[in-house]
């Protein structure tokens, strides 16, 4: 490594057990990338704390080296691939592929073939509904509009179900996004073939992130999660509902935003595909929300809304 050219950075996310304390433990290496192994605080998924210690070591990483922002890759098996379905969907505008691996996506897969460990009372059912939600990759899987996913997944996985991968790869074919599904009839939870690992890699490589996509696609649930590319939300209506937005710069002038659950959030005026030069109309749910220079109405280069 000379720092004189940029390099393409890829995220490796560990599984859970193995090489402990530390389990990401070896790292590989890869001619002509810089590869890092986030600790991800253990065995959480790569959820809530860990999300902060992954996007941490990514922060680090691209201050002490020079990366091609374009090109983060995100790969990861069994928890890993847990990891890459979640980094991937709450922080889509970060990375350019994400690859998962028999990694889970929602908690109901886990209780398939299992006795449901617990039922809550009716006046919390709502609550618990939510909560798990929260954590599920699933509820985010709208956010993946424009990063491209590869999944592998074994048949006879009896650590993460093979539902996990079909149930987030159905949703994505239903919506339409960019992904490919491989699955492997006589694999379980590892000893995916050769060929397998071959052509994820051929997908991956070629892949940059799309910086600034006409139209996009967030849901949160809170503003721990605050938006991607262009659009940043500032606040959400009503706590313990998601927010759900889609939002599409139609042509220079005009942008068209459809919400719920949505009380405030700005557009970024320089991360549009086309920044508008006088004049930008927007549209939230049909009415005209805004008409007029966004440069001038607006506040450190953003027009709240």
């Amino acid at each position: 490594y000379k720092g004189d050219v940029p390099y393409p950075l890829i995220v490796k996310l560990h599984g859970h057990g193995g090489n402990r304390p530390y389990q990401g433990y070896p790292a590989h290496v890869a001619a002509d990338y810089i590869v890092v192994a986030p600790h991800g605080r253990g065995s959480m998924d790569y959820m809530l704390t860990a999300e902060d210690d992954a996007l941490n070591v990514i922060r680090e990483v691209q201050r002490d080296y020079r990366i091609d922002p374009e090109r983060i890759f995100l790969e990861g098996v069994s928890m890993g691939g847990t990891g890459s379905w979640n980094l991937g969907a709450k922080f889509p505008d970060l990375f350019a592929v994400a690859a998962p691996v028999c990694g889970n996506t929602n908690n109901e897969s886990f209780l398939e073939d299992r006795p449901v460990p617990w039922t809550p009372s009716k006046q919390f059912q709502a609550l618990h509904d939510y909560l798990q939600a929260v954590i599920d990759p699933l509820s985010y899987g709208e956010n993946l509009l424009n990063l491209p996913v590869f999944c592998s997944h074994g048949k006879l996985d009896d650590i993460v179900r093979v539902s996990h991968a079909r149930k987030m790869t159905d949703k994505l074919k239903k919506l339409g996004y960019q992904s490919i599904y491989q699955e492997f009839p006589n694999v379980g939870h590892g000893g995916f073939p050769r060929e397998m690992w071959d052509a994820r890699w051929r997908f991956m490589h070629p892949q940059k992130l799309v910086k600034s996509p006409k139209k996009i696609r967030f849901r949160t649930p809170r503003l721990r999660y605050p938006g991607s590319y262009w659009l940043q939300i500032g606040q959400l209506d009503q706590f313990g509902k998601f927010a759900d937005v889609t939002a599409e710069q139609v042509v220079e002038k005009t942008v068209r935003v459809e919400c719920s659950n949505l009380k405030e959030f700005a557009i970024l005026l320089k991360k549009l595909p086309k920044p508008p030069k006088e004049k930008l109309t927007v549209w939230i749910n049909s009415n005209k929300a805004f008409e007029g220079d966004p440069w001038k109405a607006g506040r450190e280069e953003s027009l709240p809304l």
